[in-house]
């Protein structure tokens, strides 16, 4: 990893919005992931792993794109992008020989959410397309595979901004991280509600520490108030 610190997976910026302490584990530390949810969601993308090109009509899905753009450094696969034609608005995608809109399609495990991890990694994808098409994308959409729902995405300038904002900020912390600054400090272990349906759990042990910082400030609390008597 550390020869390719300039390049960003695209599937990092989901990873690294949801929890930064996950993602230094699993793609730093390579810990792996285990879950029964996790297994799930790795059969429904295999659903879509093999690269094929679905017609019907005017509307074209490419399925497992590479995609990558020079401005900002990032690549990866793309799970659907749809191609349909549009004369007026699209762009000339030469492998396809016509003009048409474009549009990512990102597939995720379980039902319909507002994961915002989710929406800036759709984003990444269009900045992707975008540079490769000369072509300025709308939206695109999450697809959810057990309610069957496809949500709608709009590339706002604010989700933008946060997607560029989110992809230097892995890029810093990766080179924080190999210029020699402490990991925990990087990517600090932070307890919530979530963590405990985390197949990481019991590696982070992110309650243990919340526990023992507890008992340290109670500890800190009783010296002072000894002190003072």
């Amino acid at each position: 990893m550390e020869e390719s610190l300039s390049e960003i997976l695209l599937s990092w910026i989901s990873e690294y919005e949801y929890c930064r302490r996950r993602f230094y584990l699993r793609y730093v530390e390579c810990m792996d992931m285990k879950s029964a949810s996790m297994i799930e969601g790795r059969y429904e993308h295999r659903v879509v792993d093999d690269r094929h090109i679905t017609k019907r009509g005017p509307h074209i899905v490419v399925s497992r794109l590479y995609v990558s753009s020079e401005e900002y450094q990032v690549h990866g696969l793309c799970d659907n992008v749809e191609f349909d034609e549009d004369a007026e608005n699209g762009a000339y995608i030469a492998f396809l020989n016509g003009v048409y809109s474009v549009k990512p399609v990102e597939f995720k495990h379980g039902k319909l959410r507002d994961e915002r991890e989710y929406e800036m990694q759709l984003c990444a994808q269009a900045f992707c397309l975008e540079e490769m098409y000369d072509t300025h994308i709308d939206k695109g959409v999450i697809y959810y595979a057990d309610s069957k729902d496809r949500m709608d995405v709009s590339f706002s300038d604010e989700l933008r901004r946060d997607t560029v904002e989110t992809i230097r900020s892995i890029r810093d912390d990766l080179l924080k991280l190999y210029s020699g600054e402490n990991a925990d400090s990087i990517f600090p272990i932070k307890y919530r509600k979530r963590c405990e349906k985390c197949a990481l759990f019991d590696i982070c042990s992110p309650k243990d520490l919340a526990i023992d910082k507890y008992m340290k400030k109670l500890w800190a609390m009783g010296d002072r108030n000894d002190s003072s008597r």
